[in-house]
């Protein structure tokens, strides 16, 4: 049995979406190692690869943390439109970019209800199905 979840909408706090994450990087290690010295041979591209990927996330991470209060205070003037995104099955398309952080709540649950999966209601009263004549 799977669960649907209905799709929702969100705002995003950041300028930009991430690129790289700590889970690729942790991803790109191999996963088990033998004894043998032609192991660890085969293993250096892949902790290169680990290396290089995981300081490229911390370094974008780093840079949205020192960025963070300057946007979020351009968001609070209405400098900077929030965007308002609609998150399906782990996918986020952009929808709407709105000034104001109230706009933004408003949008977000307005794209929320419209998206809302419509379940039909249980009934509650048992079907007697009906003789064919």
């Amino acid at each position: 049995m799977t669960h649907q979840l209905s799709p929702y909408g969100r705002r995003r706090w950041f300028l930009w979406r991430r690129r790289l994450s700590f889970e690729t990087a942790v991803d790109s290690l191999p996963s088990g190692l033998g004894d043998d010295p032609i192991s660890a041979i085969i293993a250096v591209p892949f902790l290169l690869l680990f290396a290089v990927l995981f300081t490229g996330a911390m370094l974008e991470l780093l840079a949205e943390i020192a960025l963070l209060p300057l946007v979020f205070l351009l968001k609070l003037c209405h400098l900077l439109p929030w965007p308002v995104e609609l998150v399906r099955q782990g996918s986020a398309e952009l929808q709407v970019e709105v000034r104001g952080m109230f706009a933004s709540v408003r949008a977000r649950r307005e794209l929320t209800a419209g998206h809302a999966l419509q379940l039909p209601l249980p009934s509650l009263v048992r079907r007697v199905p009906r003789p064919v004549s």
